[in-house]
């Protein structure tokens, strides 16, 4: 399951419009960049003992390199500095981060560090705009463009959240940075700016389009949605009400389309993307046993999704999506690896989820 929706379905199936969502997409993007264009213009910091200040600080290689050697190096020796710090690596089984660094005391935290490939000279270039840090499971759904700053304003309940560190991007980012500050002669600025104003601010991107499917995925069970809040000190408009109206619509659309889950991911479209399949596809790791478990308590929500969505709606033509991936649970519950991984609080939830919620529908 981990390497399911990588690429896009063979088969194109054509979009149905929702006029009034394009309208709101449109929008939701304009609000989400008004925030993003504020932070990047305004000085904010994040702790000094943040684990992505430690992260780099521990990197030992010189920016003095060029951009293709010291990504590469920082491949090699990051993985090692990661481990220390219980990141999830694909040779460190790493831990549960509670409170999260991230979203604060709502939710226990997930790290997971990959080195998925980029276009060097692109990233050099276009820093400001990196997505090095990414959200692949948070479990809020308002769409109140909250920054990632270990204070997540909501009144639903506290959750998993798993998060993706491309480091050797996140360290060219940093070196890019560096760069362009060192032509600035005054009011230098420190690494925990940096952070807060570029890497946390850029991680509303991803936020937002798992907030979206939170949302999508709360319609179909009959589930509370979290409410508007009102967070940053630029106005924005609230879209929820439309919104809602919208995923109503492609809910009653999908029902009746009795698609394939790879075309179902191709169809709907979240708010910063062009398909949910783009917005939950897993960093390109290898699967080994000190990660697996991370990637499994990431993609366990679109699971549970998927799953109900065909049983319910009687959809017959994803037989051998289920019939894999109930050999793959299983695999996992005999080898253990999650009662090793998670705390007791968090191994109830994601056993709730697997033995009530997933299980009994394959």
């Amino acid at each position: 399951m981990f390497d399911w929706f990588s690429v896009a379905p063979t088969v194109a199936h054509g979009k149905e419009s929702i006029p009034l969502y394009t309208y709101v997409k449109e929008q939701l993007g304009l609000e989400l960049q008004k925030v993003v264009d504020y932070y990047h213009s305004r000085p904010t910091n994040v702790a000094s003992q943040h684990i992505l200040v430690r992260l780099l600080l521990n990197l030992n290689v010189s920016m003095d390199r060029d951009n293709y050697d010291y990504v590469a190096t920082v491949s090699d020796v990051g993985i090692a500095s990661a481990g220390q710090l219980g990141i999830t690596t694909a040779i460190s089984q790493g831990r549960v981060h509670s409170p999260g660094w991230f979203y604060g005391k709502k939710t226990d935290e997930i790290i997971v560090l990959h080195d998925t490939g980029f276009d060097i000279d692109m990233a050099y270039a276009q820093w400001r705009t990196l997505r090095s840090v990414t959200v692949l499971r948070h479990p809020f759904s308002d769409m109140s463009l909250q920054r990632c700053t270990a204070n997540y304003q909501t009144t639903e309940p506290r959750g998993i959240s798993v998060i993706a560190i491309n480091l050797p991007m996140l360290a060219l980012q940093y070196k890019a940075w560096s760069a362009n500050e060192a032509l600035k002669p005054t009011d230098r600025a420190t690494l925990q700016q940096f952070i807060s104003m570029y890497v946390i601010t850029n991680m509303l991107y991803s936020h937002t389009d798992v907030a979206f499917f939170n949302r999508l995925s709360n319609r179909f069970f009959k589930e509370d949605s979290g409410e508007f809040v009102r967070v940053h000190p630029v106005f924005n408009v609230d879209y929820t009400a439309m919104l809602d109206t919208c995923l109503t619509k492609m809910l009653q659309i999908h029902t009746r389309r009795a698609l394939l889950w790879d075309a179902l991911m191709e169809q709907l479209e979240p708010i910063t993307t062009n398909t949910l399949r783009e917005a939950l596809t897993l960093p390109d790791v290898i699967p080994t046993r000190q990660i697996k478990w991370a990637l499994l308590v990431a993609r366990l929500p679109l699971i549970h999704w998927l799953v109900r969505f065909t049983h319910d709606n009687h959809n017959t033509r994803n037989q051998h999506y289920l019939r894999r991936l109930k050999s793959q649970l299983h695999a996992i519950r005999v080898d253990r690896v999650l009662d090793q991984a998670l705390p007791q609080s968090v191994l109830m939830d994601i056993d709730k989820t697997l033995m009530t919620d997933i299980n009994p529908y394959l």
